[in-house]
């Protein structure tokens, strides 16, 4: 019981230590899942033209994509609150005929480089006005 209880545990704490990496390549965002920054577990591809709407988390649009039926939420951080020089983001995707609701914890400057690829409408309104008055 003591070995099964041992080896139950160890299992969960590995699976604890948790971090996405958020890759961008030409127009290209692949997302995986690394845990204890040994394994790595591929999750999720698009293209930046796929990209729907982006804006920063808890925006009025974000709550409005979050209250849509039929969207699937999926959470890409681990951290409750961002660290350093980051932010929490949304990005509305639709891949495979299915609509996604990404939650990001990222730079302003991956954001920006997905602006370069897709659509200038998609971003949100209130993130727009954000980045007009910061870079005055």
């Amino acid at each position: 019981m003591f070995v099964f209880s041992g080896v139950f545990f160890g299992k969960v704490k590995q699976k604890s230590y948790v971090e996405y990496d958020y890759t961008f390549v030409t127009g290209s965002i692949r997302i995986a899942k690394i845990f204890k920054n040994i394994k790595r577990k591929f999750l999720l591809k698009f293209e930046a033209r796929d990209v729907e709407k982006l804006g920063k988390y808890d925006s009025a649009t974000y709550k409005t994509y979050e209250n849509m039926p039929g969207i699937n939420k999926i959470i890409l951080t681990s951290n409750l609150s961002p660290a350093d020089n980051k932010d929490f983001y949304y990005i509305a995707v639709n891949t495979d005929g299915e609509k996604k609701l990404l939650i990001f914890e990222c730079t302003e400057t991956f954001i920006s480089n997905v602006l370069k690829f897709s659509n200038k409408t998609v971003i949100d309104d209130d993130f727009r006005k954000d980045l007009l008055n910061t870079k005055r």
